[in-house]
């Protein structure tokens, strides 16, 4: 839990950091950079992520949300057996909304990896995180279908 707060709260900060100010009616349109990375605890196995392909972007509007868009395409690895691996695409996209008390909502609609403690999934359709101050966190996923990617790369 306290790994995907850190991740999604350093994500959040790097994106709002490459946005330019903008004006009050104006959304402001920014390259969103990603780089290879390591999943350790969601499965029985640490997981390389490599990104294939990368054209996403953030919009961050006046009001301080952002949208996350464009395409993203990935790499899953099982580092314990390198011959399984899995190419996803995931694309979003996805609104951040954080509330006055530090709540973090992201509306994720379309294809999504979301990554916790013992758990790895390849989200379609749509889906809500909500994370709270504290690094507790609940996924709705109001459509769609969810991959166990454990299962899948072991």
């Amino acid at each position: 839990m306290r790994k995907l707060a850190i991740l999604v709260l350093s994500a959040t900060l790097a994106a709002l950091a490459l946005v330019s100010s903008a004006s009050a009616d104006k959304p402001a349109r920014a390259f969103l950079p990603a780089s290879d990375f390591t999943i350790s605890g969601s499965c029985s196995f640490d997981v390389a992520v490599q990104i294939l392909v990368n054209k996403e972007y953030t919009i961050t509007f006046s009001n301080g949300q952002f949208l996350v868009q464009g395409a993203l395409k990935e790499r899953l690895t099982n580092l314990s057996d390198p011959g399984k691996s899995i190419d996803l695409n995931v694309p979003g996209p996805g609104l951040f909304t954080t509330a006055s008390d530090g709540t973090l909502t992201i509306d994720a609609r379309g294809p999504w990896l979301f990554f916790f403690t013992d758990t790895l999934l390849y989200s379609t359709g749509h889906s809500t995180l909500v994370i709270a101050p504290d690094g507790a966190f609940t996924l709705t996923q109001q459509g769609g279908t969810s991959t166990d990617l454990c299962a899948v790369l072991a």
